[in-house]
């Protein structure tokens, strides 16, 4: 009987949790280190939250890294440039996993300063995917994520010189999912609940 009662709680508790929401995070380890400057081969990883869904509601990127901004002369012609300090930071895109190509799901903006004529960027930012009209790509709790350079667009007539293209190096990267995931059927939670019930049945030895 205490058996059962403890598996039924086991599973209440569970299903309390997750009819109410919940956050789930997986660290992008494969991001860490420098970032590359490669417009035609943006950094492509697969991630796993550990864990299906029954639905998504959101889902957001966190990156601490540490850039370093483009230099370019922009010209209308060769006697006429300007010089440009734009310091850039970082855009991704989501897809179910084992796409060949990136997604439409993307995030705002990674900004790594409030000055976009910085030197130099550092600390925390955090971007939320655009509301995908529907998250079922990402039910089973895996996907791929595609990171790259957020470049300024060059207007056209324009040509750029002297380029210097950004750098970066990113300390920690995660990806966060807010829904409901999905709690584990009866008979697991029973399993679950004879284990507790079997530990809490163990006395200390010397006892």
């Amino acid at each position: 009987m205490r058996r059962l009662t403890v598996a039924i709680l086991v599973m209440l508790v569970l299903r309390a949790g997750a009819s109410a929401g919940m956050s789930v995070s997986t660290p992008l380890a494969e991001l860490n280190g420098p970032v590359e400057y490669d417009p035609l081969n943006p950094t492509r990883i697969t991630f796993d939250f550990g864990t299906e869904f029954q639905q998504i509601d959101a889902v957001w990127i966190e990156i601490d890294a540490r850039v370093e901004a483009q230099q370019f002369d922009l010209c209308t012609d060769p006697a006429s440039c300007v010089h440009h300090t734009i310091l850039v930071g970082f855009l991704a895109i989501i897809d179910e996993e084992d796409q060949p190509f990136p997604g439409s799901i993307f995030s705002d903006r990674l900004d790594f300063s409030d000055d976009p004529r910085a030197a130099i960027g550092s600390g925390l930012a955090i971007a939320q995917f655009n509301n995908a009209s529907t998250w079922n790509i990402l039910l089973d709790g895996e996907g791929t994520l595609e990171l790259s350079w957020n470049s300024p667009a060059i207007v056209g007539g324009q040509s750029v010189q002297n380029f210097l293209p950004p750098s970066g190096e990113i300390s920690a990267a995660r990806l966060i999912a807010h829904g409901t995931p999905v709690v584990p059927e009866p008979t697991v939670a029973l399993l679950l609940g004879s284990g507790l019930a079997a530990l809490a049945a163990v006395k200390p030895a010397g006892g």
